[in-house]
C-alpha cells in the first residue's frame, strides 16, 4: 500500500518524494509547515472577510478627501495567523500615479486603523496593524489579453499567407 499526504491543494505527494525533498524534517513537521503554507484557519477567513467589506466602506465613505478623485478597491485581505497583522490589497484606477495614493494609504495608516478600529471593534478583540500593498492582477489580465491578441493576429497573417501559397 503506497503511503501518501494529501494537502489542501488536493495534490497527493508519495511519501518516498517527501523523505527524499524533505530529510532534516520529520513527518509531522512537513504536515505543519504544509498545513501553515497552504491554508488559512476559518478565523483568519472571518476576520479578513470582516475587514475587507469595512476598508471597502471606510474607502467610500471616509476617505475621499485623501484618495485625490482616484478610484480605489480592496480587492484582498490577507491576515497573519496570530490575527495582529492584515495586508490588505488595494486596486488603484483613475489617477495617473497610483504610488503616490499607496504613499498616502501609508502615511495615514492610524488614522485609518483607528476608523478601521472603531467600526469592527465588538468582531475581534484587537485591531490589526495594516499593511497596504498594490494589487497588479488586473494590470496583469489586460497585458495577457494583448499578448493574446497579437498572437491571434500573427497566426491570421500566417493562416493569409499559407492560403496565398496553396493557390
Amino acid at each position: 500500500m503506497r503511503k501518501s499526504f494529501n494537502c489542501l491543494i488536493c495534490l497527493s505527494i508519495p511519501l518516498r518524494l517527501l523523505k527524499k525533498y524533505v530529510i532534516r524534517f520529520s513527518l509531522d513537521a512537513v504536515k505543519i509547515l504544509f498545513t501553515f503554507v497552504f491554508m488559512e484557519s476559518i478565523r483568519q477567513r472571518q476576520v479578513a472577510k470582516v475587514i475587507q467589506i469595512t476598508m471597502s466602506e471606510i474607502m467610500q465613505q471616509e476617505l475621499t478627501h485623501l484618495l485625490d478623485g482616484a478610484m480605489v478597491t480592496i480587492s484582498g485581505v490577507r491576515i497573519t495567523p496570530d490575527l495582529f497583522t492584515a495586508r490588505i490589497y488595494v486596486s488603484i484606477y483613475n489617477h495617473k500615479q497610483p504610488q503616490t495614493i499607496l504613499d498616502t494609504l501609508d502615511k495615514n495608516n492610524k488614522y485609518i486603523r483607528g476608523l478601521l478600529g472603531k467600526k469592527i471593534r465588538n468582531k475581534v478583540r484587537s485591531i490589526p496593524q495594516l499593511e497596504f500593498f498594490k494589487d497588479d492582477t488586473l494590470q496583469d489580465v489586460q497585458n495577457l489579453e494583448q499578448i493574446f491578441s497579437e498572437i491571434k493576429k500573427k497566426d491570421a497573417e500566417i493562416e493569409k499567407l499559407r492560403d496565398a501559397d496553396e493557390n
